[in-house]
């Protein structure tokens, strides 16, 4: 796993898919979309609902490796055995999640949807990775500098 999933590889997909989603949110934010509602309906925010919270975790998956890039590798490794075990949980969870919140009163305005679900699981990945990283740096005798 360690000659397949490196450093760059993992920060030029990370950083593909986050313009990626970029890209989709102003898309939507376009005077095409208001100027044909219908067309923006069927092509655009279907899309996005039904794909986006999917690539929200690869937003944070950017940032950390846009973190331990110039770190060592033991760092990024362990980071990533981290990752292996967290991102198949949080995936569960996102697609455990409902698309919308259906139903009316106090249930459909505490039920999380699928959005919002990859958005507090993905926020509490960075959380979990940022201290692991963090702890790693601290822990290695030489520092966490260097390739």
């Amino acid at each position: 796993m360690q000659k397949f999933v490196t450093k760059k590889r993992v920060f030029i997909i990370s950083l593909l898919i986050t313009v990626l989603l970029l890209c989709l949110v102003l898309l939507q934010e376009t005077r095409e979309c208001y100027r044909d509602w219908n067309w923006c309906r069927v092509y655009v925010w279907d899309f996005v609902m039904s794909v986006g919270p999917f690539l929200i975790p690869f937003v944070a998956i950017f940032l950390i490796s846009t973190i331990t890039y110039k770190m060592r590798n033991e760092i990024f490794h362990t980071w990533l055995k981290f990752s292996a075990f967290v991102l198949p949980v949080v995936y569960f969870f996102i697609i455990r999640s409902p698309e919308s919140a259906i139903g009316g009163g106090l249930s459909a305005a505490m039920a999380v949807t699928r959005g919002q679900a990859a958005l507090q699981l993905s926020v509490i990945f960075l959380i979990l990775s940022l201290t692991l990283i963090t702890y790693k740096f601290f822990t290695l005798k030489k520092g966490g500098m260097g390739k």
